[in-house]
């Protein structure tokens, strides 16, 4: 399956991340997550706040990963920095 944009998702795998926060809004199916270096943008297929206070996330997003150049230029995106772990 083919977005139309040259990204097929059925040959990728759905990754899930967790945030603790990202610029903005809460992001959107359909949105894209950006890392910080640019390279790599994931493509929000689901949106899962935390019902619940949590330290560690706010919320949860299932998201294609796709190249950063293959993101539409009129998509909305978020910027989104990976936690540091320890």
């Amino acid at each position: 399956m083919d977005d139309g944009a040259g990204i097929d998702f059925l040959a990728r795998r759905l990754v899930s991340l967790r945030a603790v926060s990202w610029d903005g809004p809460l992001p959107a199916p359909g949105d894209y997550l950006r890392t910080g270096r640019g390279t790599t943008a994931y493509h929000i297929v689901s949106v899962h706040p935390n019902l619940r206070p949590d330290p560690r996330s706010r919320a949860r997003f299932r998201c294609w990963k796709v190249p950063a150049a293959q993101v539409p230029e009129d998509a909305r995106v978020h910027a989104w920095w990976w936690s540091s772990r320890g």
